[in-house]
């Protein structure tokens, strides 16, 4: 929906991303599917990009994704996985895309969900306050009282001084993970509506600490 290319910078303020899948025109607001496979790619070498008071919502691979980026600014961000998710899942309708770097799903149902945000080899990243939820389950509402809609997040790949602050998951197991393995679990910050960690770092050597 919306891509910084390698050579670009840009401020965004108060922009929503959001594939339109609420049937606002019947009584009864009957859930429709659309697909749309990417939502905010960030691939900006240089900088600065400053997102402040954006959401990027129900698209199928990622709702965020920096990708070979640097001085990343991001302020008050939101996301949603697509309700329909995972009745399709995220292997379809689109197929990863290597040019992009897109994720590649495969395991279980909840494990094939839409990511809220990934950083991929990217460096100088900050992240000021995130809502990233999870509601449903193929339009049912059984997982959110289990906080288990989906198996997974974040995902931070092969990057440095990445610094989010106030992150809050709902109904992801895993909060965050750092190079393939589980950084943050929503079990251990349970707080309130969502889980929430109110700091959490990679710096340069990639260690990570919340």
């Amino acid at each position: 929906m919306f891509h910084v290319t390698a050579k670009g910078s840009v401020y965004v303020e108060n922009c929503w991303f959001w594939v339109a899948d609420h049937e606002l025109d019947r009584p009864d607001f009957k859930q429709i599917n659309l697909y749309n496979g990417r939502g905010v790619l960030i691939e900006s070498e240089q900088g600065p990009v400053w997102l402040w008071g954006t959401a990027s919502e129900h698209n199928v691979l990622y709702n965020y994704q920096i990708n070979n980026a640097a001085s990343v600014f991001m302020a008050h961000i939101q996301t949603e996985t697509p309700y329909y998710q995972s009745n399709p899942d995220a292997t379809v309708p689109f197929t990863s895309n290597p040019k992009f770097n897109d994720p590649v799903f495969s395991g279980s149902s909840t494990n094939n969900k839409a990511w809220g945000v990934r950083v991929l080899k990217s460096k100088d990243v900050l992240i000021y306050g995130a809502g990233l939820y999870s509601f449903f389950d193929n339009y049912d509402q059984t997982c959110v009282p289990l906080n288990n809609c989906q198996d997974n997040m974040v995902e931070l790949v092969a990057s440095t001084d990445i610094h989010l602050y106030g992150l809050t998951t709902k109904a992801a197991v895993n909060q965050v993970t750092v190079d393939g393995k589980s950084a943050a679990l929503d079990s251990d910050n349970r707080n309130n509506f969502g889980a929430m960690i109110s700091v959490f770092d990679v710096g340069g050597t990639a260690a990570a600490k919340y």
